[in-house]
């Protein structure tokens, strides 16, 4: 601005030079005026499009951490709703056609599992036990190998804490629950978490020709690692 008054002041000077008679400053006076008023508004529309454009850069930067706050919200909801729960795998289906009855034989199947195992557990801690899906009705369901998971709920974390510390009894347990496998029940991010340590401990197991130890996950969920064992 400084520089255009200045120019203009000299177009001025000049002027008044050739003639004086004629009095060009308050028409120069007015043209700078204009000049600035339009130089103004080009300076406060830029001025405007850089607010918008940081006003939506943090607008964007807000969104993605009210999400990330989001899904943190919803995963430990998630995780506070699962804690007192297990997944049991390949409990025999009944065959009878009753939905009723069913249910009250897989609960008598949970009850007897868990009174074999012998962890102090009894059918006041159970809140509810149910299948994870539909019934599967086929010739391998008696077997368990294709029946569908079942959930089961406790009343209180130290029920489930006592079946997953004890879940080494399992195979010291009769034939009719050699193929029971019993599981954290796991939200989406700690699923994918296992399974992501899982083939990490195929690849160890692949690599490691030494043939001296064995690679399995273990630790509490949401704390899981790999953890190396001497074989026997």
């Amino acid at each position: 601005m400084h520089t255009k008054w200045q120019s203009l002041e000299n177009r001025f000077d000049e002027k008044q030079k050739v003639n004086s008679a004629v009095d060009f400053k308050e028409v120069i006076k007015e043209q700078m005026e204009e000049e600035m008023k339009k130089n103004i508004a080009e300076f406060t529309e830029i001025l405007v499009e850089n607010k918008l454009v940081t006003s939506q850069a943090q607008i964007q930067e807000m969104n993605r951490k009210l999400e990330e706050t989001r899904s943190t919200v919803l995963e430990e909801t998630d995780k506070e709703a699962r804690r007192n729960n297990i997944i049991i795998y390949r409990i025999p289906e009944n065959e009878s056609d009753s939905n009723e009855e069913r249910k009250v034989m897989d609960r008598q199947y949970v009850l007897k599992l868990l009174l074999k195992m012998q962890v102090g557990i009894e059918e006041a801690d159970i809140k509810g036990a149910f299948r994870l899906g539909r019934y599967t009705r086929a010739d391998d369901a008696q077997s368990g190998t294709n029946s569908t998971p079942m959930l089961v709920q406790f009343n209180n974390r130290l029920a489930k804490n006592l079946i997953m510390e004890n879940l080494f009894k399992l195979k010291h347990l009769d034939s009719e629950f050699k193929n029971v496998i019993i599981a954290h029940d796991m939200t989406v991010n700690e699923r994918q978490e296992c399974r992501t340590l899982v083939d990490d401990v195929k690849k160890k197991t692949e690599e490691d020709t030494s043939g001296n130890y064995i690679y399995r996950v273990r630790g509490p969920l949401g704390a899981m690692s790999i953890v190396r064992l001497r074989r026997h």
